[in-house]
């Protein structure tokens, strides 16, 4: 997540620690499940910035997955 206001907090009822979007640079390679589809073209706009490789995968509202 990019929200400062929520780095370093907890996901009610899972408890996943949330970091920010630059600690992925330090993986060659990552998957990513993207819940949050209304704001997907946002955010694969911001992860073709890292220049690392990344699947992403959009299952709602129509199954997608993104090599990028």
């Amino acid at each position: 997540d990019d929200n400062n206001l929520k780095i370093g907090k907890y996901l009610p009822l899972h408890g996943i620690k949330i970091y920010p979007t630059e600690k992925l640079t330090k993986y060659e390679k990552v998957f990513i499940i993207l819940l949050a589809w209304n704001f997907s073209v946002d955010i694969i706009k911001k992860l073709k910035k890292l220049n690392i490789q990344i699947i992403v995968l959009v299952p709602h509202p129509k199954l997608e997955v993104l090599n990028l």
